[in-house]
């Protein structure tokens, strides 16, 4: 599929990407994957693989969510123009440069990746934001209820 330029796969439950994305597809520009269920940078690392990627957004996975994110797409894809519908600038390609330096395939530790500690509730509330969450019509719902939740320690 050597003409394919873009592929937008919102709310797939897509996990991984195939090692082979690049090989199968090289002439993929855009890489739209939104809302699945992309949860380890080590996960993203064969977007390295694809030297004509120019725009990718990976909104509401929850990679999005892990300390280094961002940076480590940056350094990983050095085409790479736009990631999550922002522009990269320059400033922070040099500090994903620094971070995840070119041929290292070092991804932030797995405490950062997967965070095992959970945040405090007592039962009565997680079962109040148990129905808070049965009851949500939206993910916009989901999101606001998530965003109220304490941190974790």
């Amino acid at each position: 599929m050597t003409r394919c330029r873009t592929i937008i796969a919102h709310n797939n439950r897509i996990n991984k990407i195939s090692p082979a994305l690049g090989e199968n597809l090289p002439g993929l520009k855009d890489l739209i994957l939104n809302n699945n269920n992309l949860v380890e940078l080590g996960s993203l690392a064969p977007l390295a693989d694809i030297p004509t990627l120019e725009r990718v957004s990976l909104i509401g996975n929850p990679v999005t969510k892990v300390d280094g994110y961002r940076e480590f797409v940056v350094a990983k894809v050095p085409g790479l123009k736009v990631l999550d519908f922002q522009k990269i600038r320059p400033a922070e390609r040099e500090a994903a440069a620094k971070r995840f330096p070119a041929g290292s395939s070092s991804t932030p530790s797995a405490s950062a990746a997967a965070p095992t500690t959970k945040a405090s509730l007592d039962n009565a509330e997680r079962r109040r934001i148990a129905e808070l969450v049965k009851s949500a019509t939206s993910l916009e719902e989901i999101r606001a209820i998530e965003g109220n939740l304490p941190p974790v320690k």
